[in-house]
């Protein structure tokens, strides 16, 4: 075609490619993506869940780090995008996705498998069945149905709760004669008590959307992926900017003067001032003079342990991000390192707790999602990831949209949309941030902060 595009391709949100009609790249815009081998997926995709808390004795250890992986390499682009189709644990995670959405899609239309139960009443459902775990997909405090796994006759029981509606109900397990090796999705619908309504209440649609924040917009630390280290991977990479994020944010929003700290002096005077004052940047991109906050950007780098890709963007594993957030809070507060350090000695001079949820199958609403959008109900920013490109991000606002056919309070059929609006680290303004769609994300990292005392001036 005389190197005219024929296809546009996407690799997942991070990397679009423009291929002319024998599939060659033209042109490329974003992260090119690194495929790693299936099995670097999968030791990833174990499942954490921890939390610190400065606040308790003894707190669980980390997890042990996953073998090394090398991401694989390719004499051509045709090579690449033939492993990006074909490796089995990408195409496993992304057929999940596709269940998911096709299920979203039955029950816009009503013909999703339903579990249907009243307010208050307990049914057994899907008796003979056996099933080890189950999700149930809303996050709000009063819970919409208690459901107990097995008992006699197998299956599930249910009992409704006080909160009529239709909610998503992932089943792990598996069915007798049909073994399930992905979670079954089901609408679980809780209708009021009573006989259903006759007459004068002909279905319409209803749309509820409801948005929530973690401080305003002007409140945001705006900063971004510096590529001016001047170290073996110059850039800093969106993995430490985030942390780097969640810590400002911490400082300026939650008023916590110890959770930054001036790194580039040896003034004990200077140090104390940095602990005791709200010092950090609210703005910090790429002309911006270096500051105290690039001795932060070059310490969160070393830690993450970034690795620079081909275009020269820096990335970090989950795991080396997790340990370096703890690595963060022990020093913030530990009582025996700033206090010692400025000649202080006594408690810490701040606290809280961190927590970081890792969960790379499919739709992670189930565990990292729902406590983004709790943390963000709580005015609190969570650190989200996606793990197949590596890519890290801060969302700080939280927007859950339902729409449902109604017929007087009867639900009939019902599609529930959740996205987060993220501060990506690529600069200041409203403008460069992004919306991800919360079902999509594959862990998360959470930073809770409090003043302890403040050290003397």
């Amino acid at each position: 075609d005389g190197g005219k595009v024929r296809t546009i391709i996407r690799f997942g949100p991070m990397f679009l490619g423009a291929l002319d009609s024998d599939g060659n790249l033209l042109a490329n815009r974003g992260l090119l993506p690194a495929i790693y081998p299936d099995q670097a997926y999968r030791d990833r995709s174990v499942p954490v869940s921890r939390t610190w808390n400065s606040e308790v004795a003894n707190n669980p250890r980390m997890p042990d780090q996953p073998p090394a992986a090398l991401p694989r390499t390719f004499a051509n682009f045709g090579q690449l995008l033939a492993a990006y189709r074909t490796t089995p644990f990408l195409n496993e995670r992304r057929l999940n996705t596709e269940r998911l959405i096709e299920f979203d899609w039955l029950s816009l239309e009503g013909r999703a498998p339903t579990l249907n139960v009243k307010v208050g009443e307990t049914v057994r459902f899907l008796p003979g069945d056996t099933y080890t775990r189950y999700w149930l997909d809303d996050e709000e405090t009063a819970r919409p149905a208690e459901i107990v796994l097995g008992g006699a006759g197998g299956g599930l029981e249910i009992t409704g709760g006080t909160v009529p509606g239709a909610y998503r109900l992932r089943l792990e397990g598996r069915t007798v004669g049909n073994p399930c090796t992905h979670p079954e999705p089901f609408l679980l619908v809780v209708s009021p008590p009573g006989v259903a309504p006759r007459g004068g209440n002909a279905p319409a649609w209803v749309t509820t959307s409801t948005l929530w924040e973690a401080g305003t917009e002007a409140k945001q630390p705006r900063f971004n992926q510096r590529s001016d280290l001047n170290e073996w991977c110059d850039a800093v990479g969106c993995g430490p900017v985030m942390l780097a994020l969640m810590i400002a944010w911490a400082e300026q929003n939650q008023n916590v003067p110890g959770a930054y700290w001036n790194r580039t002096t040896s003034s004990v005077t200077t140090r104390r001032a940095s602990v005791r004052n709200i010092d950090s940047p609210t703005r910090y991109v790429t002309d911006d003079p270096s500051g105290t906050m690039f001795a932060w950007y070059e310490w969160l780098h070393d830690e993450c342990d970034v690795a620079c890709w081909a275009n020269g963007a820096g990335s970090s594993m989950p795991w080396d991000v997790g340990n370096t957030l703890e690595s963060y809070f022990s020093l913030a507060t530990w009582s025996l390192y700033l206090p010692q350090l400025l000649g202080d000695p006594g408690t810490s001079y701040a606290g809280g707790s961190w927590h970081w949820e890792n969960d790379a199958w499919g739709d992670d609403w189930d565990e990292a999602g729902i406590r983004v959008a709790n943390a963000i109900k709580a005015g609190r920013p969570g650190g989200v990831y996606y793990m197949e490109h590596w890519h890290y991000a801060m969302a700080w606002r939280y927007r859950k949209t339902k729409y449902e056919l109604k017929a007087g309070n009867t639900v009939l059929q019902t599609k529930i949309a959740r996205h987060f609006r993220v501060n990506t680290g690529w600069g200041d303004g409203d403008e460069k941030d992004a919306v991800w769609n919360a079902y999509d994300i594959d862990g998360c990292y959470l930073l809770n902060m409090f003043q302890r005392r403040l050290p003397p001036p």
